[in-house]
């Protein structure tokens, strides 16, 4: 609706594109706008607070050169972990639970995962920066409120 209206003719248009067209000029309200209308704005609660958490999950590529994009098209639940430490806290969870071990050839300066649950519509459930005792608990939290306990004895 605001597009069809910013097409439409008259001098008070004109001033709003032109006074656009200078916002847009700004790095910041360009990544705001295409956030917005790839809907890569929303933010779900997904009861984890790293900022990537409940956003969708960057489409980066890793060293091997895929994209985090191409893991999604089976629709399951994938643990992207990135340095190979975190894989083993999953193994419960190995029935559900796709895990992926690379690297990355474009990791984001900020923030900076070390690894991501994301679930199968692309939205990351928990991610953390470092990897101890506390962020296991995390991601055993996450993957119980997401994917169901893990079967006993695992």
């Amino acid at each position: 609706l605001a597009q069809t209206a910013l097409m439409a003719p008259g001098p008070e248009v004109t001033q709003l594109r032109a006074l656009l067209g200078e916002l847009f000029a700004i790095p910041d309200a360009q990544k705001h706008m295409a956030e917005l209308l790839a809907g890569s704005d929303v933010r779900y609660d997904v009861g984890d607070d790293h900022p990537l958490s409940g956003r969708l999950v960057p489409d980066l590529t890793f060293d091997d050169g895929r994209r985090v994009s191409e893991l999604l098209h089976d629709a399951r639940p994938i643990l992207l972990d990135l340095d190979g430490s975190v894989a083993p806290a999953v193994r419960g969870w190995a029935d559900r639970v796709d895990v992926v071990v690379a690297g990355m050839a474009d990791r984001p300066a900020e923030p900076s995962p070390k690894a991501m649950l994301i679930r199968p519509d692309g939205y990351v459930a928990w991610a953390t920066d470092t990897f101890g005792p506390a962020a296991e608990t995390s991601l055993h939290q996450a993957l119980k409120r997401w994917f169901g306990p893990a079967p006993r004895g695992k």
